[in-house]
């Protein structure tokens, strides 16, 4: 059975359909259960280099759509997804960054899938969006670990629009803005201090969906790509301002409208662009950096090859790890590379299979260099039944 996202379906349907495509019609499904899943250990210290590194199989968990954060703890967080039975999985789950075992922590409201999920500055975890089992189900929640497990999900305020392929940003005075998601060009405010979501009166150009959103160094957003959902007079990326409260189109523009892109703020406080797949369905091998200073994209070097879909982790600011998904040939690949924008990017010790819609999250602390990837799907509408630790 196929098990991929309708949502991503739906957009695409706007534009032609590619010989591969990264997301076709969806079963939906997931189970309510949790469970514990025994490591082999603690892991061992890392080798140095990242070509060093290997993947070792930790436990087993059959799940894609859903969301992993690293709590404050150190400990991955994984939340929701489709986990193979009749509703979406309500289960949140804490993978332990010393001994690697998996335990059932809490319990949301509703299944739910497609949802994002985000560290807020005094541990807790804000889950909001994303498709759900139970009709009438809070569309935003708390997560609070130092809670015990029947009472470490508790609702929060009720954002004004349902929001899927949407993000979240953190800002520096704790609020959350909530950006985009289900075709729509509209923003939200969550404050942490009230629970409260407040519907803003700024649009952006046009709706994105499976778009960036990036914390400048001013505590601006950069906004790039995402799909329109309809043809449109599409614009690359856009600023919002906490001063204002309103979005300014950036109009220096790039090469290809993208979305599914990996993006984050390097060290010299730009924002670098890697990878995506166009609105046509084909993945992209450019990279791009935006400088604030001069409003301007300018090229970096290229992907090796052009993909799509794969899961992404920073690495010390200049560059990133890319881990599975899509290329135009093959509906999912092993590959694994680390992209830097000085050296470009360098193939390292493949994934055990193929996979794409899985998550590569950091495990432990910020000097720790440790990856822990979850989940994913095989490319033929099946589940790769395993946690992975990159060590």
């Amino acid at each position: 059975m196929q098990r991929r996202h309708l949502l991503a379906a739906w957009a695409r349907a706007c534009w032609a359909v590619p010989a591969v495509p990264s997301a076709a019609l969806a079963l939906l499904g997931g189970c309510g259960g949790g469970g514990s899943d025994a490591g082999n250990g603690p892991a061992p210290s890392p080798p140095s280099s990242p070509s060093d590194r290997r993947y070792r199989r930790t436990g087993s968990l059959a799940v894609s759509g859903h969301s992993a954060v690293t709590a404050a703890d150190g400990s991955v967080v994984v939340i929701g997804g489709d986990r193979g039975d009749v509703v979406l999985s309500d289960a949140v789950d804490r993978i332990d960054p010393r001994t690697l075992q998996r335990s059932r922590v809490g319990t949301l409201a509703s299944g739910r899938a497609d949802h994002r999920a985000l560290l807020l500055a005094d541990g807790r975890i804000l889950v909001v969006g994303g498709l759900q089992s139970l009709t009438g189900a809070p569309l935003a929640e708390i997560v609070d670990l130092g809670r015990s497990a029947d009472r470490a999900v508790s609702a929060t305020g009720q954002p004004v629009l349902a929001r899927t392929g949407h993000t979240l940003t953190l800002l520096p005075d704790g609020r959350v803005l909530a950006v985009g998601g289900s075709l729509r060009n509209s923003a939200e405010l969550w404050d942490p201090q009230t629970g409260t979501w407040r519907l803003l009166a700024s649009r952006m150009a046009h709706g994105r969906t499976f778009h960036s959103a990036t914390l400048l160094a001013d505590g601006q957003v950069l906004v790039v790509g995402g799909d329109p959902g309809v043809p449109v007079s599409y614009r690359t990326a856009e600023r919002w301002s906490p001063r204002t409260e309103t979005f300014t189109v950036v109009t220096a523009e790039i090469a290809e409208p993208r979305l599914l892109h990996h993006a984050w703020r390097d060290a010299a406080g730009g924002v670098v662009v890697v990878g995506g797949e166009g609105l046509d369905g084909r993945p992209l091998a450019t990279t791009w950096r935006y400088e604030p200073a001069t409003d301007r994209f300018t090229p970096g070097l290229p992907l090796t090859q052009a993909r799509t879909l794969a899961a992404a982790t920073d690495l010390d600011g200049d560059g990133c790890l890319l881990l599975g998904g899509q290329t135009a040939t093959d509906a999912a690949v092993a590959r694994s590379s680390q992209w830097s924008a000085t050296a470009g990017e360098r193939v390292l010790a493949p994934l055990p299979a193929p996979r794409l819609w899985h998550t590569a999250t950091r495990l432990g602390d910020e000097a720790d260099p440790r990856v822990l990837v979850v989940g994913g799907e095989d490319g033929s509408g099946g589940f790769v039944d395993d946690m992975l630790l990159w060590s």
